[in-house]
């Protein structure tokens, strides 16, 4: 997926939860980085019938901007966005919509629906993380992300209040990263940073170029995978993100 220029200057982060979710989603804001690259998207389901509180909830343990969604509203980085009741939330371009939900749904706002829309919409850029819920909500949206190119995250079902949703994740396998709310925080933060300039100019040196056709030929002997329709310089981004994401420097 092409992403248009403009919009490749920040990451978009997906968190869905349910029944649990309020504690670990604070947990996960308290350190979330100030000054990250990332846009900050929340779908908390929440009963219909009762006014949410949310939105101050969670500004009272950030010092981010917290704001509750309305239909059309152009996402700004460093914010968190809280999809209010009533609704589901998904994204074109650089705004965030609201739209009425299936009413034979049992998930609202579905986490599937927001994961789905950041796959689409920001292909590589698309980050997914599921925190504690019952059900198996956003399952499919991190299935939607890991094949965009995105990266994925479940809580730490031993950490959630209910590990319906973490663990439904899981057994996709297509979950990257298994952490407690307050690593995935953190683990954002190292994401969203740039690479060493150490490790810059060893991916930038001639060997290394030159030997980058003979690495995608062992992945297509040993594996059967052909990388051969991927523009070099995709490929090259997707193993920066995860060289960062893995911490390693060589």
């Amino acid at each position: 997926m092409d992403i248009p220029e403009a919009e490749q200057s920040f990451f978009w982060v997906g968190v869905g939860a349910s029944a649990g979710g309020l504690d670990a989603i604070q947990s996960l804001c308290k350190v979330l980085p100030s000054n990250a690259n990332m846009v900050y998207i929340i779908a908390l389901h929440l009963s219909p019938k009762h006014e949410s509180k949310l939105t101050e909830l969670i500004q009272r343990i950030t010092s981010l901007r917290v704001q509750t969604i309305v239909d059309g509203i152009e996402a700004k980085p460093n914010v968190i966005y809280i999809t209010p009741p009533k609704y589901d939330v998904f994204v074109v371009n650089n705004t965030i919509h609201l739209a009425s939900p299936d009413a034979n749904a049992l998930a609202k706002p579905s986490v599937n629906t927001l994961l789905k829309s950041l796959a689409e919409q920001k292909g590589e850029r698309s980050i997914g993380v599921v925190l504690s819920g019952t059900g198996s909500d956003g399952a499919h949206g991190v299935k939607v992300i890991r094949a965009s190119g995105g990266c994925t995250y479940a809580q730490e079902p031993e950490s959630a209040a209910y590990d319906g949703m973490p663990n439904a994740s899981i057994d996709t396998d297509c979950v990257d990263f298994i952490l407690t709310p307050t690593e995935i925080g953190k683990h954002l933060n190292d994401l969203s940073s740039k690479l060493p300039e150490a490790l810059r100019a060893k991916i930038d040196a001639s060997e290394t170029k030159d030997r980058f056709a003979e690495l995608i030929n062992i992945v297509r002997r040993q594996c059967g995978v052909s990388f051969k329709q991927y523009k070099k310089a995709t490929l090259q981004r997707r193993i920066e993100r995860r060289m960062l994401a893995n911490r390693l420097n060589d």
